[in-house]
């Protein structure tokens, strides 16, 4: 394998030399090579940027459209942030990869929470905490209130005090949620629904397999309904125009909750760890989670199988 990197950002290849490519640990056959990259912010201020970003490239998989990569940074601002008496450690995320720091898009930061010095660079982790949206340390909600866009310092201020949810786990209660619905205005809430199985799609107008799955879980929908079974909708869009126009195409008769934020930053993703769209989860009647879904046709078979589990007479019509 060979590889080449844009390393001046000129969009020319032909004025870069070759990387030198080192083997990787994961997955197998993997390789990897560190660059230098600098730019300037794309801001007024035009400030320069400069890091150094490690490249990692999978295995070819024939089967695959196109080789797969990832990328790594490696620097990164580190300090420590006080969780229930103690500095635990933490470091900063440029999310949106623009070189600073800010609250307003994809940025947050990764905490050690558990204090096992080990972190999984997961944005739908409980240790990352993003900056857009209030977030939990302890058994408080914080937002924060200053961010040094370089990443030298920030200010947290508690706005709420808050149990820590688990994460849903199949057999266990499904965590309850509150939204309010993008058509009606009114709030729906998870709790209500009980005594019916309640199916939580996450969806995004950009989902390609969203589209697909679109007719079948509206004739899913249509069919069971009727017999007590109700979906609540939590929208990934950030762009309302394509979330309109899915709607457009797909007029969903369930509620829907839009907040316009990413998966990462929606507060009912985070609460169910949907890190994609077109995943549904099950919640049984008792308001226990049964399983998760993404193919509309291995859905339908389970709840035909709930509901012959529940007399019709212990659902309530809503």
């Amino acid at each position: 394998m060979r590889a080449w990197c844009d390393s001046n950002l000129n969009s020319d290849l032909s004025d870069d030399p070759e990387v030198k490519l080192y083997r990787y640990p994961e997955p197998s056959g993997a390789s990897a090579f560190l660059v230098d990259l600098a730019w300037n912010t794309p801001d007024q201020d035009a400030r320069p940027i400069e890091w150094k970003v490690r490249v990692i490239l999978e295995p070819l998989d024939l089967s695959k459209p196109s080789p797969r990569y990832r990328t790594q940074h490696v620097f990164g601002m580190v300090g420590a942030v006080p969780v229930e008496g103690r500095a635990a450690r933490a470091f900063l995320f440029d999310g949106n990869h623009d070189g600073v720091y800010t609250a307003t898009y994809g940025d947050g930061m990764f905490v050690d929470l558990d204090g096992d010095s080990l972190f999984k660079i997961d944005q739908m982790s409980p240790e990352f905490l993003p900056f857009t949206v209030p977030f939990q340390l302890g058994d408080a909600l914080f937002r924060i209130t200053s961010l040094d866009e370089e990443g030298r310092s920030l200010s947290l201020v508690r706005v709420d005090t808050k149990k820590r949810s688990s994460p849903p786990i199949r057999g266990q209660a499904a965590p309850d949620f509150a939204f309010q619905d993008w058509k009606t205005g009114r709030e729906v809430r998870l709790a209500d629904y009980r005594g019916h199985p309640v199916v939580v799609y996450f969806w995004a107008g950009w989902c390609g397999s969203c589209e697909e799955m679109a007719p079948s879980m509206r004739a899913l929908y249509d069919r069971m309904h009727p017999r007590g079974v109700e979906i609540l909708g939590v929208s990934y869009d950030t762009d309302s125009t394509m979330f309109l126009g899915y709607l457009e195409h797909h007029p969903e008769p369930w509620p829907i909750s839009f907040t316009g934020r990413r998966f990462w930053e929606n507060p009912i993703g985070r609460l169910y760890r949907a890190s994609a769209a077109g995943a549904a989860f099950l919640v049984d009647a008792s308001g226990r989670l049964d399983g998760i879904f993404y193919e509309p046709e291995d859905l339908n078979v389970r709840l035909e199988e709930l509901l012959k589990e529940t007399p019709s007479s212990d659902r309530s019509n809503r």
